[in-house]
């Protein structure tokens, strides 16, 4: 049989409960080629770091959203999204 065609007969949604995906990034370092030495001593170069939205903190833009989303279009108090952080093992203060 040869496929001539197709046609879309139908579409389903699919809701997905909240994914946590831990991402680790690291900064590399680089020394510098035995040509460029200055006076024997060696010349080390860092990649720069990812910037973050908030200093110190490991929330991501997604997780900000999440949280955003469910506290002030939700209307999720505080308290009950601090509970879902603990039951997912993962301090929201």
């Amino acid at each position: 049989m040869i496929k001539i065609g197709e046609e879309k007969v139908g579409t389903i949604v699919k809701i997905l409960p909240p994914q946590i995906i831990i991402e680790h990034f690291y900064t590399e370092s680089y020394d510098a080629c035995p040509a460029c030495t200055n006076d024997g001593e060696g010349v080390l170069y860092k990649t720069k770091a990812l910037g973050v939205l908030i200093p110190g903190s490991y929330a991501g833009a997604q997780t900000i959203a999440y949280i955003a989303n469910e506290r002030y279009v939700k209307g999720v108090p505080y308290y009950r999204l601090e509970k879902e952080w603990d039951r997912w093992k993962l301090p929201i203060s």
